[in-house]
């Protein structure tokens, strides 16, 4: 029940936050954190909450493991608003 009242809270909230706009991006593209929060319009605050509450999922590099996020998830968060 908790879980669908923050997803709920979240919905409402993002809908507010996010561009109007469907980013342009590769759906094989793998883009950083910086240019994900660029592209959706968000503070990657906000990103790194979605992250955690598994709203969009990342990958991490193998050299450095920095997070990135592919154009496809991008795309699937973007319209799940």
């Amino acid at each position: 029940v908790l879980i669908q009242a923050t997803r709920q809270a979240h919905k409402e909230w993002k809908e507010f936050a996010m561009v109007n706009l469907q980013p342009n991006v590769e759906p094989a593209g793998r883009y950083t954190v910086t240019e994900a929060c660029k592209l959706l319009g968000i503070h990657r605050a906000t990103l790194n909450r979605a992250t955690n509450a598994l709203f969009i999922k990342c990958g991490y590099r193998r050299d450095n493991h920095r997070r990135y996020y592919t154009g496809l998830e991008i795309i699937k968060y973007w319209r799940s608003k």
